[in-house]
């Protein structure tokens, strides 16, 4: 009889892992589209340009965030960020490109990010 694990996966910036991050999503595509003619649909494809982007969604506790995520989409400031899954890590390079606050009465203030950037081989 097996007994399957699934682990949570995490992310991480500069030294540590972000620990108030509830929700990760990682989309990459390659932006590859597929050519119809005239004469022949689905007659090929284009190679498109890779694209990555990472949306995480965090609780502000009572010492505040825990990076400055707003000076650093203010400023433009390029850093890495490392998924942690199961025998991978990937990294993408890149910048904040947005965030936004949430506030309710029954619940803790609610951040969310959203990065841009590109995978590291």
């Amino acid at each position: 009889m097996s007994s399957d694990f699934y682990p949570q996966g995490s992310i991480a910036m500069g030294n540590g892992d972000l620990v108030d991050v509830y929700d990760i999503t990682l989309d990459l595509t390659d932006n590859s589209k597929q050519i119809s003619t005239l004469r022949k649909r689905g007659a090929g494809i284009t190679q498109g340009q890779e694209e990555c982007t990472v949306s995480f969604s965090s609780k502000i506790g009572e010492n505040g965030e825990e990076a400055d995520y707003f000076q650093m989409v203010k400023k433009k400031v390029i850093k890495q960020l490392r998924i942690k899954i199961p025998n991978r890590t990937i990294t993408i390079e890149g910048k904040y490109k947005d965030i936004s606050l949430g506030s309710t009465v029954d619940d803790a203030i609610d951040l969310k990010a959203t990065f841009i950037g590109h995978v590291v081989d």
